[in-house]
């Protein structure tokens, strides 16, 4: 879990820097995602 908490973490940095890429893969409203980043 740990992990895939880490991937996200780094998934939403490179969302931040180059939106249009990584932005159609991971949708920043979904409610899991800000759930997960809350927690870590």
């Amino acid at each position: 879990m740990r992990r895939f908490v880490g991937i996200i973490l780094n998934a939403k940095y490179r969302v931040e820097k180059d939106h249009k890429d990584i932005g159609v893969i991971i949708p920043l409203d979904d409610e899991e995602l800000k759930f997960l980043m809350t927690k870590a």
